[in-house]
């Protein structure tokens, strides 16, 4: 019953092989890593998926802008662009909560601030929480 218990030789081998594993790219994916620091260098520089196409069809690689998307995004990993946007100074954008705070008013018109102020809380809009519940269309409105 030798195989119900591996050696320490045995498992010390398979620990090693198992840190050593790579998964298998796909064939199109192993012929664009050579590549990859190129690659890399022309999206930092805003060139389109099919401009790579174009320029590692010119070396005889070819693939498609579906092929050349997939790979900057799953070897190269880009992060997405819709992250959180800062501002000109460096600073971080305000967070959704600073931003629902109500601004300063400003000292040349406070009769006007006060006015729309008391006109928001009186309408439904967007700036007002969402209510729970299901929605109900009022008759007047029909």
């Amino acid at each position: 019953m030798n195989a119900a218990n591996p050696s320490d030789e045995t498992k010390a081998r398979f620990a090693e092989l198992a840190r050593a594993y790579e998964p298998k790219l796909p064939r199109k994916f192993a012929q664009m890593m050579p590549f990859k620091a190129w690659i890399e260098e022309l999206r930092a520089k805003h060139a389109s998926y099919d401009i790579v196409r174009e320029l590692l069809e010119k070396v005889n690689v070819r693939v498609s802008n579906d092929t050349v998307f997939r790979f900057c995004r799953e070897i190269i990993a880009k992060k997405s662009r819709r992250g959180r946007k800062k501002a000109a100074d460096g600073r971080p954008a305000p967070t959704e909560s600073s931003a629902l705070q109500p601004a300063e008013p400003s000292g040349d018109s406070p009769s006007i601030t006060e006015g729309l102020a008391k006109q928001r809380d009186r309408a439904i809009g967007p700036w007002t929480p969402r209510k729970r519940g299901p929605h109900i269309t009022d008759s007047k409105n029909l």
